[in-house]
């Protein structure tokens, strides 16, 4: 949430984070090729492609054929919103027809199961804005903890807002230990997230820091081939940083 009382999208770059993991995926695959055949190759991964490729599910809808047989955008994304609780917001994400019947049951509103046809998906798909509008009328009725006990209790899908501030105490992520505290050698302690992916076989961690700017400069030059006086001479001349 943002400081205002209405949530509001989490700030974070998002197009930058996926196209990296993007290009990550492309060169492994390079890598593979170049396994197999021994052919290196170029690779390049668009910003904007990757992004429209990214999004195009949700944003083709009737527009995925030709002709189009609907409107652009996936209905019922649009169409999930987060909810006003009595004392706060919640999202509130009943996913399948055994969900939207537990949901409708268990606020005491059985009658909306067949009037909006809940069990049927594709009839579920027609009347969604229907449903969400039912839902978010429904929603000031109980406070958000009261809706979360609720929710979890019939096993629907539901979160709560979390602040910026709060994300390290998260419960599920304080329990796995997500973020880690470590020393840096300028910056003191701080707070970073371990690899979120687990392998069975060679469990991955952070084994050292970001470099710091200029740090490995001597290093990636030698490697790239140049003598140690070359090194120096790019240094002076301010051609390369160094730390």
């Amino acid at each position: 949430m943002g400081t205002d009382e209405e949530p509001a999208f989490v700030p974070s770059l998002i197009g930058d984070k996926i196209c990296g993991m993007a290009l990550t995926s492309a060169v492994t695959a390079a890598l593979l090729h170049r396994e197999r055949t021994g052919e290196g190759q170029m690779v390049e991964v668009p910003m904007l492609e990757t992004l429209a490729a990214f999004n195009s599910i949700e944003m083709f809808g009737g527009h995925a054929f030709v002709p189009p047989i609907g409107p652009s955008g996936y209905k019922r994304m649009k169409a999930r919103r987060p909810v006003r609780t009595k004392d706060g917001w919640l999202t509130m994400l009943p996913y399948s027809g055994a969900n939207w019947c537990a949901f409708f049951e268990a606020v005491g509103h059985p009658d909306c199961i067949e009037e909006f046809s809940v069990r049927d998906p594709v009839l579920r798909a027609r009347n969604i804005d229907k449903i969400y509008d039912r839902m978010r009328d429904i929603a000031p009725s109980r406070t958000t903890a009261e809706w979360e006990e609720l929710l979890l209790r019939i096993d629907v899908p539901h979160t709560s807002f979390t602040k910026l501030t709060e994300v390290a105490e998260q419960p599920h992520l304080k329990a796995v230990g997500l973020f880690e505290e470590v020393e840096h050698p300028t910056e003191g302690k701080i707070r970073q997230a371990r690899p979120p992916a687990r392998f069975s076989a060679s469990p991955a961690g952070v084994r050292r820091l970001a470099p710091g700017l200029g740090e490995h400069t001597r290093e990636v030059l030698r490697e790239a081939g140049y003598a140690p006086a070359e090194i120096d001479s790019l240094i002076e001349n301010k051609a390369v940083g160094a730390a």
